[in-house]
């Protein structure tokens, strides 16, 4: 069995920090590849000496370095997650490319900061044959990939959908958008407008897919409490998924009954997808990069998947600094500029450890 040598380039959450909140799966970067039998992690970078420090103890990482030319210079990496601020990934992705080239690159989501750049970091991993896979977890959750398998045996024809979420649309509609498309394809428009209250770019969104599927997507704000729900109305059931933190999930089940008033739906208890679910979304996520390398197919979380999701982000915000405007999918040349670009935030977890 092949080991893949594998470098980390940030040592934040994502890259390591989240494992203290869970034991029993990898919520990290690190908590994955030290998971994975075919990983080792040979070195890992920050420009930041304490957590860069902190993250080598942790994980008994021996090589740590605060520039990626000595982390690329002193290694022969096969893999390469960048886990570091979404406005860095086009940066560091090229400067990775042009020093010593690895096999793959795992990176944070949003792809980018604007479409220019992922266009542009896209091609660069192309023309190098780099496998280009993107963070967005949801895609290596058995939960989602079930509810698209049985989603007609679950609710019939869909007829509508609400996506509750908090966070904002930056932080959260990244993984939001994705796995939208990941259910149910490409988007035709996206309408919005900004929430009651200003907090990270919270929009209401109207939206339509190519499919003729119509839904709303609401905003809640996370200074009352964390909510990322996806409510599915079906022709003969609704399904309402809500998923919790570290990857915890809960349902609820409503099944269309015939009643004299007419047909309703009752609320069930007993939900048709109860078997037990593997929660290692990372792990799952590296060993889809191993089979990329491996036998050249494509990844499960492509970087034009990644795209298309910065794609509505971005459509969001235009519609909503333009009074709620319909805007079109793909998008038009006037909004592909680099002048266009997601503003810097504060996530949602980091905003709640600085109250806590």
């Amino acid at each position: 069995m092949k080991i893949y040598k594998v470098g980390v380039v940030g040592c934040g959450n994502i890259a390591s920090n989240y494992d203290k909140y869970a034991k029993e799966f990898a919520l990290t970067h690190l908590g994955g590849y030290k998971k994975h039998p075919q990983t080792e992690v040979t070195a890992i970078c920050d420009i930041n000496k304490t957590a860069l420090i902190s993250c080598a103890k942790c994980w008994k990482v021996n090589n740590y370095y605060t520039t990626i030319k000595d982390l690329l210079e002193n290694h022969e990496l096969d893999i390469i997650s960048v886990a570091t601020p979404y406005e860095t990934h086009y940066k560091i992705v090229r400067q990775i490319i042009e020093i010593k080239k690895p096999k793959a690159i795992f990176c944070e989501k949003p792809i980018t900061n604007n479409l220019i750049d992922a266009r542009n970091l896209i091609r660069l991993c192309e023309e190098n044959n780099i496998i280009l896979v993107i963070n967005h977890q949801r895609r290596y959750d058995r939960i989602h990939e079930l509810i698209k398998e049985r989603l007609f045996y679950l609710i019939g024809d869909i007829q509508k959908l609400t996506f509750w979420y908090s966070g904002g649309i930056i932080n959260s509609g990244s993984h939001l958008f994705d796995i939208l498309r990941f259910h149910f394809g490409d988007i035709a428009w996206i309408q919005a407008d900004f929430s009651n209250y200003d907090s990270e770019l919270d929009l209401d969104i109207l939206i339509k897919f190519k499919s003729g599927l119509k839904g709303s997507i609401l905003s809640c704000a996370s200074n009352n409490f964390s909510i990322f729900e996806m409510d599915l109305l079906g022709a003969k059931a609704r399904f309402d998924l809500i998923d919790k933190h570290m990857n915890e999930y809960d349902y609820r089940y409503f099944l269309k009954e015939e009643h004299e008033l007419g047909p309703l739906l009752i609320n069930k208890s007993e939900i048709p997808l109860s078997e037990k679910l593997p929660r290692d979304h990372f792990v799952r996520a590296i060993s889809d990069i191993i089979q990329c390398i491996e036998t050249n197919k494509k990844p499960i979380s492509a970087g034009e998947d990644a795209y298309k999701a910065l794609e509505a982000i971005t459509a969001s915000i235009v519609s909503a600094q333009n009074k709620g405007k319909r805007i079109y999918i793909p998008l038009k040349q006037e909004y592909l500029r680099e002048d266009i670009k997601l503003p810097k935030i504060i996530g949602e977890f980091k905003k709640w450890e600085k109250k806590n």
